[in-house]
C-alpha cells in the first residue's frame, strides 16, 4: 500500500510540474502575442517620453523651484522606458531563441531578458538591434540616475532653505 501511495504522490508531483511548465509556456506565447500587438504603440509612447525627458524635465531641473518635480518625472519615466526595453528584448529573445531563450532570460532574474535579447541579436549578426537595446538601457538608467541625482539636489535645496529660515 505504501508503494502505491508513493507512486501516486510521485505522479501528482510530475503532473503538477508538467501543468506548471505548460502554463508558463502559454504565458510566454501569450506575452509574445500581446507584446507584438502593443510594441508599435509602446514605441511611440517611448519616443514621446524620451522627448519630454530631454526637452522639458532635464531643463526644469536647473531651476530650484522645479527641480523636485523634474526629479520625480525623470524617475517615473525611467520605469516606462524600462518596460519598453524589457518588452522589446523579450520579443527579440523569442524571435531568435524561442521559448528556451525566454526561460534562460527569466532564470537570470527577469532582468536577464534584456541581456539575452542583446546576446541573441549580437550572435545572430543583428548589430543594429543589439545597439538599439544597449542604447535603450543607457537611456533608461540615465533617466533613473538623473532623477535620483536631481532628487538629492532638491533635498539639499530644501535643507538649505530650512536652515536659512531657522537662522532668521
Amino acid at each position: 500500500m505504501t508503494k502505491l501511495k508513493s507512486i501516486g504522490e510521485t505522479s501528482l508531483i510530475i503532473a503538477i510540474l508538467l501543468i506548471s511548465l505548460f502554463l508558463t509556456y502559454l504565458l510566454i506565447v501569450g506575452g509574445v502575442i500581446v507584446g507584438a500587438k502593443i510594441i508599435t504603440v509602446f514605441a511611440i509612447i517611448y519616443d514621446i517620453i524620451f522627448l519630454i525627458d530631454l526637452i522639458v524635465l532635464i531643463p526644469l531641473a536647473f531651476f530650484k523651484k522645479t527641480r523636485s518635480a523634474s526629479a520625480i518625472g525623470l524617475f517615473v519615466s525611467s520605469y516606462v522606458l524600462g518596460a519598453f526595453t524589457w518588452i522589446s528584448a523579450f520579443l527579440v529573445t523569442y524571435s531568435f531563441w524561442g521559448v528556451l531563450g525566454i526561460f534562460i532570460g527569466i532564470a537570470l532574474a527577469g532582468v536577464g531578458i534584456v541581456f539575452t535579447g542583446f546576446l541573441a541579436a549580437l550572435l545572430h549578426g543583428y548589430w543594429y538591434v543589439a545597439v538599439n537595446l544597449a542604447l535603450e538601457v543607457v537611456v533608461l538608467y540615465g533617466a533613473r540616475f538623473l532623477g535620483l541625482h536631481f532628487a538629492e539636489k532638491a533635498d539639499e535645496d530644501s535643507r538649505e532653505k530650512t536652515e536659512k529660515i531657522s537662522e532668521n
